[in-house]
């Protein structure tokens, strides 16, 4: 992690991080998810900023479905299936925000990075 200073709150987080990846690895070895599905969910997550929030992780429909509650604006749901994202931004709410099928080449788009709380 460059530039991230090691404190033990950066050392929990990067624990929860891998544990959530070990998670997608159980998920496809079950095969409740594809390979494709758990290697994207993968790199997402590991291309999120170190001061990002972590999501809560579950499998839906043969995708990975990462939340995040974020303060005052419902919650940021995403939807990993293979290398396709669906997003919706401020969910519960009159502002919600759909975003559907973005391709995902393990770069994370700006407009799914913005909804994902810091």
């Amino acid at each position: 992690m460059p530039g991230v200073v090691i404190t033990s709150a950066v050392a929990a987080a990067e624990d929860k991080r891998r544990i959530i990846q070990g998670m997608f690895f159980q998920f496809a070895a079950a095969q409740e998810v594809s390979k494709a599905t758990q290697q994207a969910a993968t790199t997402l997550l590991s291309s999120l900023p170190a001061e990002a929030a972590l999501p809560k992780v579950a499998v839906d429909d043969g995708g990975i479905l990462m939340t995040w509650a974020v303060e005052g604006k419902g919650r940021t749901l995403l939807m990993v299936v293979d290398n396709v994202l669906h997003a919706v931004a401020n969910s519960g709410t009159a502002e919600a925000i759909h975003l559907a099928d973005i391709p995902f080449d393990g770069i994370l788009p700006t407009e799914v990075l913005s909804a994902i709380p810091r």
